[in-house]
C-alpha cells in the first residue's frame, strides 16, 4: 500500500532541517527547486510525506561531489582570508599604540 501519510507545514520544515517558513515559501516559488506543492485543507497546507522524502533524496543525489582541485582552491582561499585578518589585526594594534602615545 502506498504511503498516504499527510504532514503539516511545521512537520515539513522540521523534516527539511528545521528551515524557516520563509525558506519553505522560497522553495515553493522557485521552479528550479522543484519542491512538492502542498494541498490545502481549511486554509492549512499539507504535503504527502512520501513526496517530501523523495524530494530530499533527490536533493542529496543531485549535489555534486567536491573535487580535490576544488578543495585546494577553498583551502587557499581560507589561508588568504586568515592572512588578511592577521594583517588587519596588526593594523588595529598599530593604531591603538598610536592613540596610547598621543594621550
Amino acid at each position: 500500500m502506498e504511503n498516504r501519510k499527510r504532514i503539516s507545514a511545521n512537520a515539513v520544515r522540521i523534516l527539511c532541517g528545521d528551515v524557516s517558513d520563509m525558506t519553505l515559501w522560497r522553495w515553493l516559488n522557485d521552479p528550479a527547486m522543484n519542491f512538492p506543492k502542498p494541498f490545502y485543507i481549511a486554509r492549512r497546507r499539507y504535503w504527502r510525506e512520501a513526496d517530501i522524502l523523495a524530494w530530499l533524496d533527490a536533493q542529496e543525489a543531485s549535489e555534486p561531489e567536491t573535487s580535490d582541485a576544488e578543495l585546494e582552491v577553498r583551502e587557499a582561499s581560507r589561508e588568504t582570508s586568515d592572512a588578511a585578518a592577521g594583517s588587519f589585526s596588526e593594523l588595529e594594534a598599530q593604531e591603538a599604540s598610536k592613540v596610547e602615545v598621543a594621550q
